[in-house]
């Protein structure tokens, strides 16, 4: 059964003032790839929110949460929630070879962003 989509969010922790859906907290601590895969089924919008940090969960699969397991899901995440201007040039490489084609389609936008440190 799908999440009330107001309802989804208030389910998850809040540490401070940072809340974490369900699928933001089984993206940041590994969690086994079917569990992922649920969550997105039962809440798909949830990859298209922000946790109270301001995170994707795809950014929680990616950089120094990344592991051998993640690709599938952060596949997933990315087909349900596709990186758009929105996302910094940054975010798009720690997404690595899932965002290649948003990440090349980017710099072409703005070749500018490929000199900034």
């Amino acid at each position: 059964a799908a999440l009330d989509e107001e309802r989804d969010i208030s389910i998850g922790v809040t540490r401070g003032e940072r809340k974490m859906a369900p699928l933001h907290l089984a993206a940041k601590f590994d969690a086994p790839t079917p569990l992922l895969l649920r969550l997105l089924e039962a809440a798909p919008h949830m990859a298209a929110r922000k946790d109270g940090a301001g995170r994707f969960p795809a950014h929680y699969l990616a950089g120094s949460y990344a592991t051998d397991h993640t690709a599938p899901a952060l596949a997933a995440l990315l087909e349900h929630h596709p990186p758009n201007e929105e996302w910094p040039l940054r975010d798009l490489l720690r997404l690595g070879a899932c965002a290649e084609i948003y990440t090349l389609a980017r710099l072409q936008a703005h070749p500018q962003e490929a000199s900034e440190p």
